[in-house]
């Protein structure tokens, strides 16, 4: 038997029940979220999902491109093999195909491509994006 708070939410967003235990993880200001969703008239258990894999991209994003960038000025200062190397290996990654998401409620999942390359370089960064998104990414 639903409660009326789950009643209402599943009505609101379009989705069963159990889909509602995926929202309890997410650390992202929902409110934020959801009323932007509402000023967008896109308000469904997908969309509000969307945008928190959009937030966990966008926050990638600039973990990736600051460290990149870091890299590069200090290499431009002081050529070394190392920091070659490194940028040589960033550059081999591109968060924004790397960075995908497969919406089907219960069944959803996102994944990273070249995870061990994120990993390698930005594990804490990985792990609060993880966290902050309440879902785990999975190599692809």
């Amino acid at each position: 038997m639903l409660t009326q708070q789950e009643c209402i939410l599943t009505k609101l967003l379009d989705c069963g029940s159990a889909d509602l235990s995926l929202l309890e993880d997410i650390q992202y200001d929902l409110d934020e979220i959801l009323e932007d969703l509402v000023d967008n008239g896109c308000l469904s258990f997908r969309d509000l999902l969307t945008q928190v894999f959009n937030r966990g991209l966008d926050d990638l994003k600039d973990v990736y491109d600051n460290f990149l960038s870091d890299l590069q000025r200090e290499y431009s200062d002081c050529p070394d093999e190392e920091l070659r190397m490194q940028i040589n290996e960033l550059g081999t990654v591109d968060v924004e195909n790397d960075f995908t998401w497969f919406l089907n409620y219960l069944d959803t999942h996102v994944f990273l491509n070249n995870y061990d390359v994120y990993v390698k370089y930005f594990k804490d960064e990985i792990d609060s994006i993880e966290n902050n998104m309440g879902f785990e990414f999975k190599a692809a």
